[in-house]
């Protein structure tokens, strides 16, 4: 078992990238997500990579929607 101080864990308010950082520097594919000690969940890497892919696809419909009204 991991001692509490030296689990690697996200906060429910950080970054997405905080996260990301995390597993690249510690080698590691998935980490709790953790609130009053307790963990309220998980993010792997692929969720998050699936996550950043679906903001790039919104992103991009957006810019394409707000392009048509202005033609």
């Amino acid at each position: 078992m991991i001692p509490s101080e030296k689990l690697i864990s996200a906060d429910p308010n950080a970054e997405v990238w905080t996260a990301i950082e995390k597993m690249g520097r510690d080698g590691i594919n998935e980490i709790p997500v953790i609130e009053h000690r307790a963990i309220i969940g998980m993010l792997s890497r692929d969720g998050l990579i699936h996550y950043l892919g679906i903001l790039r696809t919104l992103s991009t419909l957006d810019e394409a929607v707000r392009r048509k009204r202005t033609l």
